[in-house]
């Protein structure tokens, strides 16, 4: 399956099961949203990423404080 220039969201991104998940996305070519309830890990795990990706993979990622545990948050970041 082709996945490059698709987009992905990614809860968790920045560690863990969702982090590797979302770096194999973005060398893949996928444009990854990576959201996390530590708001100072989204940064750097957004740099480390876009690094993952190299120049060669016209991905990019993004990073947003979401607590997927609450209805509001959520819908504001789908939003």
């Amino acid at each position: 399956m082709e996945l490059a220039g698709k987009t992905a969201i990614v809860t968790g991104g920045t560690k863990g099961i969702g982090r590797a998940i979302a770096e194999a996305l973005v060398r893949a070519g996928v444009n990854v949203s990576i959201s996390a309830r530590h708001e100072h890990e989204i940064t750097r795990a957004v740099d480390e990423l876009n690094k993952a990706g190299g120049a060669s993979v016209n991905s990019r990622t993004a990073g947003f404080f979401c607590d997927v545990r609450d209805d509001a948050q959520v819908k504001a970041y789908f939003a």
